[in-house]
């Protein structure tokens, strides 16, 4: 199975239940997502002390989203190899730019909105490791899938050489280092 912790799959899942996995992870993530975005549900899961329950729900359910992606689109058993590949560059792309938009944001707001700076604050931190994960899921892919993927990553992941995260800006110069490596293979 999938051991989340240390990113490690057997093939003893079959195509058919990651399918279904993810498409629970997809369904959940979105529905966290919607309730996170809003700012009325938002105020109401403060109240009851549920906001960060469902953060951090947004938060692993993208996780295991995009890395049943990375299983399907690069498994020799699935059929649906490039449709998952296009949803993975989709979501993944989708994600960064997300990220990218919402730490820009953070940084120009007026210091008289502190409380909604803080909750962006906050929302960007649970972000963080999410963003380290999706990272390093492009650089560890297969030399083959990484030239498949990186065109479409490339534009986006450059914005982020300037993010503060001394991590991140570690990962987008290895994943840089890398394209250099392969560029002979890119059009």
């Amino acid at each position: 199975g999938i051991n989340a912790e240390y990113g490690i799959y057997s093939a003893s899942v079959p195509v058919s239940d990651l399918l279904v996995m993810l498409t629970c992870m997809d369904n959940s993530y979105n529905l966290a997502k919607i309730a996170n975005g809003d700012d009325e549900i938002r105020s109401g899961m403060m109240t009851s002390g549920l906001w960060k329950i469902v953060l951090n729900l947004e938060m692993k359910c993208i996780i295991g989203y995009l890395r049943i992606m990375v299983i399907l689109f690069t498994s020799p058993d699935c059929k649906f190899s490039e449709e998952i590949q296009n949803q993975f560059v989709s979501q993944g792309t989708q994600f960064l730019s997300e990220f990218i938009k919402s730490e820009k944001s953070l940084m120009t707001c007026p210091s008289e909105e502190y409380l909604r700076n803080s909750l962006a604050n906050e929302y960007l931190s649970a972000r963080q490791p999410v963003l380290v994960f999706l990272l390093n899921q492009i650089l560890e892919l297969s030399d083959e899938a990484f030239i498949k993927v990186l065109p479409d990553f490339f534009q986006v992941t450059s914005n982020l050489i300037t993010n503060i995260n001394m991590e991140v800006r570690e990962i987008v110069s290895n994943i840089f280092l890398r394209y250099g490596r392969l560029k002979h293979y890119f059009k």
